[in-house]
């Protein structure tokens, strides 16, 4: 009994490893008609956002499409962009990096909240801090966080 409760024990404990990383996306399938390249590229994770650059179109997931027969393959540099997600701005995340450069925390209340652009704040409200991370146990405020904004040339 005691085997089979250890047995069981592992397998929960891997089950949790695994589902508790970030999961990249599918990878895609894209060509360039015009240069008849072919290639295939990663389209992300939970904190990251993958396209293909500028003359390129996606044909579809690579499990389920291949390049056509008369194209080159090429190595393809997807243009990416980090996501503004709480996931992906909290401590001790698994995955890549978010765009946290709009997150505020409010130390005395243990909140985390976005606002629209920090670059045009003047002043955020009383006990909220401009931060690169949310710390663990801090809730997470789905409204956004108003601030007071600067004032532009000829306003």
């Amino acid at each position: 009994m005691i085997i089979k409760q250890f047995i069981f024990s592992g397998f929960l404990v891997n089950l949790l490893v695994l589902y508790s990383f970030a999961a990249p996306g599918p990878t895609v399938i894209a060509v360039n008609e015009n240069t008849k390249e072919c290639s295939s590229f990663f389209t992300g994770d939970e904190c990251t956002d993958c396209d293909v650059p500028p003359g390129w179109k996606s044909l579809g997931y690579a499990h389920m499409i291949q390049c056509p027969q008369d194209y080159k393959m090429v190595d393809l540099d997807a243009v990416c962009k980090p996501r503004k997600s709480f996931f992906c701005c909290s401590e001790n995340h698994s995955g890549a990096e978010g765009q946290c450069d709009d997150l505020v925390i409010d130390d005395v209340n243990g909140k985390c909240a976005f606002v629209e652009d920090i670059n045009k704040c003047g002043s955020l409200p009383p006990g909220w801090t401009s931060a690169s991370i949310c710390p663990a146990g801090f809730t997470q405020q789905t409204e956004t966080v108003s601030c007071e904004k600067i004032q532009e040339k000829g306003e």
